[in-house]
């Protein structure tokens, strides 16, 4: 089995009906799949939603466990919350089962098992790169100055000229652990001398692509983030 994971807390009912859409996408492309029930949607959710009968579970985690995964040393940043529910997803997943954590705001447009086919013991996924350079993204000015002249941080090197990765869908195999570990711990370094909101995706790309093959799924999903968000609501 592989498991497509997606992760809701808070009272925001725009984020439910995202993930039913994105949900629903998949199951239409997987409809068609001969493989199709070899993939199984989990929502890691702080509270039970929806009544029996959809097509997925929800693992829920307290609202309180949730709260300390937004919790750097010293100060909130919600987007650390990704990492620990993808660890969450890998902890209940079976031996060797793939993971994908995916935004809510993402429409599959083919089957997700395209996804899956490209995660392996040395092989994981993220959703694409979004610049080649990370000095090129203005967001990341904070980033790119701490790491002007090139920093390593447990072993792992960067500079003005590392890649930047998108973190909408993150793929992974429950032995890439230490892996997804790791980046937790480069992200918490990275925060708290560069608190910027995509030093998340930032620290999991530099960890997946320096330890494994990094492949990309643009072709297989459409992320609406930003502007496009408003009209696809």
């Amino acid at each position: 089995m592989a498991v497509l994971t997606y992760l809701l807390y808070g009272e925001n009912e725009a984020y439910e009906l995202e993930f039913l859409l994105s949900a629903l996408s998949a199951r239409v492309h997987l409809r068609g799949d001969p493989s199709a029930e070899s993939v199984r949607i989990v929502l890691i959710s702080d509270r039970p939603r929806f009544s029996e009968g959809f097509p997925f579970s929800v693992h829920v985690v307290p609202r309180e466990t949730m709260r300390a995964w937004t919790s750097t040393p010293g100060r909130s940043y919600n987007h650390r919350i990704k990492v620990l529910a993808l660890l969450e997803a890998m902890r209940v997943a079976a031996e060797g089962e793939p993971v994908a954590l995916v935004d809510t705001d993402t429409i599959f447009t083919t089957s997700p098992r395209r996804v899956f086919e490209r995660i392996g013991p040395d092989a994981t996924v993220m959703h694409e790169q979004e610049v080649p350079r990370i000095e090129l993204d203005p967001d990341c000015a904070e980033v790119v100055e701490f790491i002007r002249d090139g920093v390593e941080i447990d072993g792992f090197r960067m500079s003005p000229a590392t890649p930047l990765f998108n973190s909408g869908v993150v793929g992974v195999l429950p032995s890439h652990r230490p892996l997804v570990e790791q980046a937790l711990a480069l992200l918490d370094a990275l925060y708290d001398r560069a608190p910027v909101f995509n030093v998340e995706q930032f620290a999991f790309g530099v960890v997946l692509d320096q330890r494994t093959r990094l492949a990309t799924c643009k072709d297989v999903v459409r992320h609406y983030w930003g502007h496009t968000r408003g009209f696809i609501h």
